[in-house]
C-alpha cells in the first residue's frame, strides 16, 4: 500500500484522504430523492447514503403495497437487518427524522406524473439537490407493457420532475439488464443517438 493513502472510506476500503473529502463535501447537508430504496439494490444504498455521507435528508419514493403505506413500509424497512448497523447508532425516531417516505404512484394521472400530493412535490422541487433512480421490475416474467411501464416509463416520470427541480446537482440512474440490447459490446458512456424513440 503506497504511503501516501493513509484514510480508509465507510466500507473500511484504505483510499486517499482527498478524495474521501472531496465526495464526503459534496454530499454533506444535501437532499436526496431516492427511487427503488425498499428494493435489494436500493435498500444498500439507503444505507450507506444514511451511514457515510452525511445527508441532511432523504426523500424515499415509495408505493402502497400488499395494504402497507409508505410510511407503515419505511419503518418496516428501517427493521431490515441491513440496517442493523443504523439501529445501533441512531434510534429509529432520529433515523426516521432523516428519511421521510414519499408516496409516488406509476398508476396515477392516465401517464403522466407521480401521484404526488401538491405541497409534497413543491418541496421536493425546492429542496432536492441529488436524485438515484434505482426504481425497476426486475421480474423475468413481468408483461412487457408492466415492464415498460415501471422501467422506461417510471425513469421519464421521475426525470421530468428532476428537470423542474430547482438546487438539482446531479442524477444518478441506475438501469436494468435490458439497456442498450441492440448492442453486444456496453461501454460506459452516454449513448446519444438510440435506434427508436423510446415513446
Amino acid at each position: 500500500m503506497a504511503a501516501s493513502r493513509t484514510g480508509t472510506n465507510c466500507a473500511g476500503i484504505d483510499v486517499e484522504p482527498s478524495a474521501t473529502n472531496r465526495v464526503l463535501s459534496f454530499y454533506s447537508n444535501t437532499t436526496i430523492l431516492v427511487t427503488g430504496g425498499t428494493g435489494f439494490l436500493g435498500k444498500v444504498l439507503l444505507e450507506k447514503i444514511l451511514r457515510c455521507l452525511g445527508v441532511r435528508k432523504v426523500f424515499l419514493a415509495i408505493r402502497a403495497k400488499n395494504g402497507r403505506n409508505p410510511t407503515e413500509r419505511l419503518q418496516d424497512l428501517l427493521k431490515d437487518v441491513i440496517f442493523d448497523r443504523l439501529r445501533a447508532a441512531y434510534p429509529i425516531d432520529q433515523l426516521l427524522e432523516r428519511v421521510e417516505a414519499v408516496e409516488i404512484s406509476l398508476e396515477a394521472s392516465g401517464g403522466e406524473g407521480l401521484g404526488l400530493d401538491g405541497a409534497l412535490e413543491a418541496r421536493l422541487l425546492q429542496e432536492t439537490e441529488l436524485v438515484f433512480n434505482v426504481l425497476a421490475s426486475v421480474k423475468f416474467n413481468e408483461s412487457i407493457k408492466n415492464a415498460i411501464g415501471t422501467n422506461v416509463g417510471g425513469t421519464r416520470r421521475i426525470l421530468q420532475l428532476a428537470r423542474r427541480m430547482q438546487r438539482l446537482k446531479a442524477i444518478v440512474h441506475v438501469s436494468t439488464l435490458y439497456s442498450n440490447c441492440d448492442r453486444t459490446h456496453i461501454r460506459e458512456r452516454v449513448y446519444a443517438d438510440p435506434p427508436l424513440n423510446p415513446d
